[in-house]
């Protein structure tokens, strides 16, 4: 068996020196920088490469990037001694002694084992490190999965939010036109009630006129009544013109029936504009309006009528006089025509009565609904209110939301933080057992280079002693080979212990 001892510094130059053992040789060899085939890996960690990762490297990606960076370093060469097995064949036994053990480096088996204790603490150490740093380095990455989902979350609630304000801003302007086309409509409605109000004063004073002059009318009937009894003897002369008076009183009943029928359509125009102003309000008071300019033109088409008529009364004044004699025979007839004539008037009145009373119910209908449209607009009013509280509630929501995910991402931002402080002062410690351990290796390369040198003297000396014993070719004794034998034995053990390899990089 072998067992070979390597060390290597940070700023210690490529030439590598090993001191080996053999079992076979009586001889003890140092050899530097030679190599041979069989190697051995030693994992190695440079000072300054340790400052350039801490330098370049962010706080996430150190502990990947170091355990990376751990497992793919390169092994060191080691180098095999070759064994010198050469014997001394000199006269003189006394010279074949083997060096003292003074000059191998001394340690006790207490030190190796502390030194092995060392190691394997360095290396749990770092393995604990670096896994604490990849830890921290994936609750890094979920803080960051997190923060990007909670903002994209407040992205969508946002533009949610902003979507359901432009709605209500669209349905409040939408509402606002109805309510205003609505006023236009009640204004509209207001003036053309105030002018159907007008047209229906109109209408009364205009029947209120024709009453009278009907009343006229029956006075004047009656004074004719009252001369055609007073005229019975000229009665009798007339019964040449009794046709032509009957013709006439033919035709003031047709005018009368005419007079009838047109107060039966107004009757029926009345209700077609009650029946339609429920319909179409608009269309139907335009229509109104028409009707009454009708009705006006119908009401100074019966003023001529009337004149007409007070014309014919009078020429009939004046033909009466040549009438009355022959009117006595159907003066029965004629009074009984009066009656009926009278009960038609009273009739006709009723109705007139009836029409205005028609005309009062709808312009109360007309102001109930009026109060209804204004109801209807006070509880749209009252909507739009709700409806702009409703919306100050969802943005003070949405705002409350965007100040505790703020806090929140501040909280995480501030975590995060401390985190990262936590692993740079963490690289700091590891750093500073970089140090240390530097440090310690420095000093072991100065006790190395000091012992590379006194080996440097012992291959001087013991070339030179092979050259005097090769030039004096004397074989030692065989005693002394199995003296030396059994000296070399027990010192191979010393020097086992002796040589154990210290590990603290």
């Amino acid at each position: 068996m072998e067992r070979v001892r390597s060390i290597k510094s940070s700023s210690s130059s490529s030439s590598k020196e090993y001191i080996g053992t053999s079992g076979t040789s009586n001889v003890r060899s140092v050899v530097s920088g030679e190599e041979t085939q069989n190697k051995k890996p030693l994992e190695e960690i440079k000072i300054s490469e340790l400052d350039k990762i801490i330098q370049t490297l962010s706080p996430e990606k150190k502990s990947q990037d170091m355990a990376q960076e751990y497992q793919n370093k390169q092994p060191a060469k080691q180098l095999e001694l070759p064994h010198i097995t050469d014997q001394f064949d000199g006269s003189e036994p006394k010279r074949t002694k083997v060096l003292p053990d003074d000059l191998s480096p001394k340690r006790t088996k207490g030190q190796t084992d502390d030194c092995e204790a060392n190691n394997s603490r360095c290396e749990k150490k770092l393995k604990n490190l670096s896994q604490e740093l990849e830890d921290m380095a994936e609750e890094n990455k979920k803080l960051k999965t997190q923060n990007k989902s909670i903002a994209a979350d407040c992205e969508e609630k946002n533009s949610a939010c902003e979507k359901k304000v432009k709605n209500l801003s669209s349905e409040i302007s939408d509402l606002n036109d109805e309510i205003a086309k609505i006023k236009k409509k009640t204004s509209e409605t207001e003036q053309a009630l105030e002018e159907c109000k007008k047209g229906n004063k109109a209408c009364h004073a205009e029947v209120t006129q024709l009453s009278s002059q009907l009343d006229k009318v029956n006075k004047e009937l009656a004074k004719l009544t009252e001369e055609a009894r007073n005229t019975s003897d000229e009665l009798k002369n007339c019964k040449t013109q009794s046709l032509s008076c009957e013709e006439k009183i033919k035709g003031l009943n047709d005018t009368i029936s005419s007079l009838n029928n047109e107060i039966n359509k107004l009757k029926k125009d009345n209700l077609e504009i009650a029946e339609k102003a429920e319909k179409q309000k608009l269309e139907e008071i335009e229509k109104g309006k028409s009707l009454l300019g009708e009705c006006e033109n119908k009401v100074r088409d019966l003023e001529n009528d009337l004149s007409s008529a007070n014309e014919e009364i009078n020429r009939l004044k004046s033909d009466n006089e040549n009438i009355v004699r022959d009117l006595e025979e159907r003066n029965n007839a004629c009074e009984s025509r009066l009656k009926e004539l009278n009960d038609e008037i009273a009739s006709l009145r009723e109705e007139i009565e009836t029409i205005k009373r028609e005309n009062e119910e709808l312009t109360k209908e007309q102001e109930e609904k009026l109060k209804g449209l204004n109801d209807e607009i006070a509880s749209l009013n009252d909507e739009i209110e709700r409806l702009k509280k409703e919306k100050e509630d969802i943005i003070r929501e949405e705002e409350e939301k965007r100040a505790e995910l703020e806090a929140k991402n501040k909280d995480l931002i501030s975590e995060l933080e401390e985190k990262n402080k936590a692993c740079d002062e963490r690289v700091k410690d590891l750093t500073k057992e970089n140090e240390t351990l530097s440090n310690e290796l420095s000093s072991l390369n100065e006790q190395y280079n000091s012992l590379l040198e006194e080996n440097k003297v012992l291959k001087l000396k013991m070339d030179h002693m092979t050259k005097v014993a090769k030039s004096r070719s004397i074989k030692p004794p065989k005693k002394s080979l199995k003296s030396s034998k059994k000296k070399k034995s027990s010192k191979k053990a010393k020097k086992k212990r002796r040589t154990k390899r210290c590990r603290c990089d």
